[in-house]
């Protein structure tokens, strides 16, 4: 068998979708880490509550609840109801920065 299969990422917020459609998704599984180092080492995986049912067979978005850090990776982890693993490749935030222009009120 295989993991479930990685759908697509959002750097910006750090979510990416996950689909299993043959044995569904062990949603109680769902986890993210996050790297300080570029990917040397990681930390402890955080649980991910999910609304949807264990099972589930149609794509679900994973989302790591941790602000926004420069140099930052975070990768996501979830089993599928026959047991297989998959993690996703690391992802690393994409903000676009904007610098501010100020304007005199005299013009």
């Amino acid at each position: 068998m295989t993991p479930p299969a990685w759908l697509s990422y959002a750097p910006d917020d750090w979510v990416t979708s996950v689909q299993d459609s043959l044995s569904g998704l062990d949603t109680t599984s769902a986890a993210w880490s996050k790297s300080l180092d570029g990917g040397d080492t990681w930390g402890a995986w955080q649980t991910i509550s999910l609304q949807a049912i264990s099972g589930i067979t149609l794509p679900l978005q994973l989302e790591a609840e941790t602000p926004y850090e420069r140099g930052v990776l975070v990768r996501f982890r979830i089993r599928d109801m026959a047991g297989n693993e998959g993690i996703s490749y690391p992802l690393a935030a994409e903000h676009v920065w904007m610098p501010m222009l100020w304007k005199g009120a005299g013009g």
